[in-house]
C-alpha cells in the first residue's frame, strides 16, 4: 500500500470514528435529532433575520454602487449575473449559504451543538470581572480600541494560516478566488470560518467585555470595509490606505500570486500592524493576478472543493509526525531547521 493510500485508509478510519463519537452523543440528547436541530433553526432566524437583511443591504448596495462607479462592462454585478466563471459560482453558493446562515447552522447540526459549546467554554476561561472598555466613556474611542484589539489577533490568527500547512489547507480556498467581486469577502471554508476564527474572536470579547452593542458596529464596519477590500476596485487611498486604513490595492496585494507579494499585507484593518510586524509591501504594485499557484478548488464543483482542504490538511498533519522512512516529515523538519537558521 503506497504511502498516499495509508494516509487515506487513516483519514477514513478517524472519519468513521467521528462519526460513531456523534452517534454517542447524539443518543445522550434528551430529543429527537429533529427537534434538536428544528429548535435551533428557530432561535437563529428568530434572533437573527435582522442581520440578514441588514447583509442583504450592504452587499447589494455596494455592488449596485460599484456597478455604477466603473459601469455595467467592467462591473462585478454584470460577472455575476450574467458571465459567472467557476470561482465565481463558488463565491455566490457560499456567500448564500453565510448570509443565510446555512454554514453555521449545517456545522451546528453536523457536531450536535459542540463547537458552539465549546467555543463559549474557552471564552469562559479568558473571561474577566471587570473588563476595562467599558470604563471608556469615549464611544469613539471605545470603537477604535475594539477595532484594534480584534485586528491584532486577526493578524496573527491570518499569519498562522499562512505558516502552518494544516491551516492553510483550508483558508486557500479563500486565496483561490481568481477575481474580486464583493461577495468573495464571504468566501470562507466552514471550518475557518466556524471553527477556527470564532475561537479567535471569543478571546478579545471576553477580555475586552465588549458591549453587544460594540459587536453590532463592529459587524457593520467590518462587513463594509472588507467587502469594498473585495471589490476590484483599485484604489489606494495614497498614504492613509497604506499606513492608517487598509485599502482595497493594499488587499489586493495579499490575494496576488505574485512571488513578491506572497506573506504581505496581512491587516484587516490597520496597516501600522504590518509596518511592526515586518509584513508590509512597499515595493512596485502592477497587474494584479489574484489566486494561488496550486488550484484545486476552481477546477470541480463545491462539495469536492470544501472536501479537498480536510484531505491537505490531514495530509499535511501525517507529514509532520515523525515516522521512520517518511520523507515528507524528514523534509518538513528540514524546512523548518532552515526556516529558523535564517530568520
Amino acid at each position: 500500500m503506497t504511502r498516499k493510500l495509508q494516509r487515506r485508509f487513516v483519514l477514513t478510519v478517524l472519519i468513521a470514528i467521528t462519526i460513531a463519537a456523534l452517534a454517542v452523543i447524539a443518543s445522550s440528547i434528551k430529543m429527537s435529532y429533529l427537534d434538536f436541530g428544528l429548535e435551533y433553526i428557530a432561535k437563529k432566524y428568530q434572533g437573527n433575520w435582522q442581520y440578514m437583511v441588514l447583509e442583504l443591504l450592504v452587499y447589494g448596495s455596494l455592488l449596485i454602487g460599484f456597478a455604477m462607479y466603473q459601469g455595467w462592462d467592467k462591473s462585478a454585478l454584470r460577472r455575476i449575473f450574467t458571465k459567472p466563471t467557476q470561482t465565481t459560482f463558488h463565491d455566490i453558493a457560499i456567500w448564500l449559504l453565510r448570509v443565510s446562515y446555512l454554514t453555521e447552522i449545517l456545522v451546528y447540526l453536523i457536531t450536535f451543538g459542540i463547537t458552539k459549546k465549546l467555543r463559549w467554554h474557552f471564552r469562559d476561561l479568558f473571561d474577566v470581572d471587570s473588563p476595562w472598555l467599558m470604563t471608556i466613556d469615549n464611544i469613539v474611542v471605545q470603537q477604535l480600541l475594539f477595532l484594534f484589539v480584534l485586528d491584532f489577533f486577526f493578524y496573527w490568527m491570518h499569519r498562522l494560516e499562512h505558516r502552518f500547512p494544516f491551516l492553510w489547507a483550508f483558508h486557500k480556498f479563500h486565496h483561490s478566488a481568481t477575481e474580486m467581486n464583493v461577495i468573495n469577502s464571504k468566501r470562507e471554508h466552514p471550518v475557518e470560518s466556524e471553527v477556527f476564527r470564532s475561537f479567535l474572536f471569543a478571546i478579545p470579547f471576553a477580555v475586552l467585555g465588549a458591549p453587544f452593542s460594540s459587536y453590532i458596529i463592529f459587524q457593520i464596519i467590518k462587513k463594509v470595509h472588507t467587502a469594498i477590500n473585495h471589490s476590484g476596485v483599485n484604489w489606494s487611498w495614497g498614504w492613509f490606505g497604506s499606513h492608517v486604513l487598509v485599502s482595497p490595492q493594499y488587499h489586493e496585494v495579499h490575494h496576488s500570486k505574485d512571488k513578491d507579494h506572497i506573506d504581505k499585507n496581512f491587516a484587516g484593518f490597520f496597516p501600522i500592524l504590518d509596518h511592526v510586524f515586518g509584513t508590509y509591501y512597499s515595493g512596485p504594485i502592477g497587474e494584479i493576478e489574484y489566486g494561488v499557484e496550486d488550484d484545486n478548488h476552481n477546477n470541480t464543483h463545491l462539495l469536492k472543493a470544501l472536501w479537498v482542504p480536510f484531505v491537505e490538511s490531514f495530509d499535511a498533519i501525517m507529514a509532520w509526525i515523525p515516522i521512520p522512512g517518511n520523507k515528507e516529515s524528514e523534509l518538513h523538519d528540514s524546512d523548518i531547521k532552515a526556516g529558523s537558521d535564517t530568520s
